[in-house]
């Protein structure tokens, strides 16, 4: 089993592997337990993160397409996605990928809540 505790190595961070340690010795595990603190990394962490947060929502009675475009937008419209686009585009061509992928998220959301 592999644990990635994602962070900037911070206090809380160090915090959190400790817990993490102390949780698994008590289960009798044994996880390799690694510390991410690349930026780019911690980004595609996203992903699978939010996937039990949408099962919830949706359990809960929020319309499929309005949790999909939540989801979208957690991903797609992070700080860490900027850092990674500025490496490679301007500031005025990151606010237009921004603006014409938040149009797309809400309409995309619209017709998941009709079709669905």
């Amino acid at each position: 089993m592999i644990i990635k505790i994602l962070g900037t190595g911070c206090a809380k961070c160090k915090a959190t592997e400790e817990v993490v340690k102390t949780i698994a010795k008590e289960l009798n595990l044994s996880p390799l337990i690694q510390k991410v603190e690349n930026m780019e990394e911690t980004m595609y962490a996203n992903a699978t993160g939010i996937i039990p947060i949408i099962q919830v929502f949706v359990d809960k009675g929020i319309p499929l397409g309005t949790s999909l475009a939540f989801m979208m937008a957690v991903i797609g419209l992070s700080i860490p996605e900027a850092t990674l686009l500025k490496k490679v585009m301007s500031i005025k061509l990151i606010f237009i990928f921004f603006g014409v992928v938040t149009v797309c998220i809400i309409f995309s959301g619209y017709i998941f809540n009709i079709l669905l």
